[in-house]
Protein backbone atom coordinates (compact mmCIF):
# COMPACT_ATOMS: atom_id res chain seq x y z
CA UNK A 1 0.00 0.00 0.00
CA UNK A 2 1.22 3.51 -0.72
CA UNK A 3 2.36 5.60 2.20
CA UNK A 4 0.81 9.02 2.73
CA UNK A 5 4.10 10.66 1.70
CA UNK A 6 4.20 8.72 -1.59
CA UNK A 7 0.54 9.44 -2.29
CA UNK A 8 0.96 13.18 -1.78
CA UNK A 9 4.05 13.17 -3.99
CA UNK A 10 2.09 11.48 -6.79
CA UNK A 11 -0.78 13.95 -6.45
CA UNK A 12 1.71 16.83 -6.59
CA UNK A 13 3.23 15.34 -9.74
CA UNK A 14 -0.19 15.08 -11.38
CA UNK A 15 -0.99 18.68 -10.43
CA UNK A 16 2.23 19.82 -12.11
CA UNK A 17 1.26 17.95 -15.29
CA UNK A 18 -2.19 19.58 -15.25
CA UNK A 19 -0.59 23.04 -15.26
CA UNK A 20 1.45 22.15 -18.37
CA UNK A 21 -1.52 20.93 -20.41
CA UNK A 22 -3.38 23.08 -22.93
CA UNK A 23 -6.23 20.71 -23.79
CA UNK A 24 -9.19 21.47 -21.49
CA UNK A 25 -10.52 17.90 -21.80
CA UNK A 26 -7.22 16.42 -20.62
CA UNK A 27 -7.07 18.91 -17.74
CA UNK A 28 -10.62 18.07 -16.64
CA UNK A 29 -9.93 14.35 -16.92
CA UNK A 30 -6.80 14.54 -14.76
CA UNK A 31 -8.53 16.79 -12.23
CA UNK A 32 -11.40 14.31 -11.94
CA UNK A 33 -8.92 11.45 -11.50
CA UNK A 34 -7.05 13.40 -8.83
CA UNK A 35 -10.31 14.10 -7.01
CA UNK A 36 -11.19 10.39 -7.01
CA UNK A 37 -7.72 9.56 -5.67
CA UNK A 38 -8.13 12.12 -2.86
CA UNK A 39 -11.57 10.75 -2.00
CA UNK A 40 -10.25 7.18 -1.87
CA UNK A 41 -7.46 8.32 0.43
CA UNK A 42 -10.01 10.03 2.65
CA UNK A 43 -12.10 6.85 2.82
CA UNK A 44 -9.01 4.83 3.75
CA UNK A 45 -8.11 7.32 6.48
CA UNK A 46 -11.64 7.20 7.86
CA UNK A 47 -11.62 3.40 7.91
CA UNK A 48 -8.34 3.35 9.82
CA UNK A 49 -9.74 5.85 12.33
CA UNK A 50 -12.87 3.72 12.83
CA UNK A 51 -10.73 0.61 13.26
CA UNK A 52 -8.54 2.31 15.87
CA UNK A 53 -11.57 3.57 17.80
CA UNK A 54 -13.13 0.08 17.67
CA UNK A 55 -10.03 -1.49 19.18
CA UNK A 56 -8.98 -3.38 16.05
CA UNK A 57 -5.24 -4.04 15.99
CA UNK A 58 -3.59 -2.64 12.91
CA UNK A 59 -0.73 -4.24 11.02
CA UNK A 60 2.52 -2.36 11.58
CA UNK A 61 4.51 -0.87 8.71
CA UNK A 62 7.01 -3.17 7.03
CA UNK A 63 10.13 -2.17 5.13
CA UNK A 64 11.35 -4.12 2.13
CA UNK A 65 15.04 -4.68 1.37
CA UNK A 66 15.02 -2.09 -1.42
CA UNK A 67 13.94 0.68 1.00
CA UNK A 68 10.39 0.84 -0.38
CA UNK A 69 7.85 1.21 2.38
CA UNK A 70 4.96 -1.18 2.49
CA UNK A 71 2.23 -0.03 4.85
CA UNK A 72 -0.77 -2.12 5.72
CA UNK A 73 -3.48 -0.19 7.53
Amino acid sequence: MLSNKDLHAEIGSIDEQIEKLDNPYEKASLKASTLMLKLLHNIRSNQVTIMKNSGVSLIESKHQDNDEKVTEE
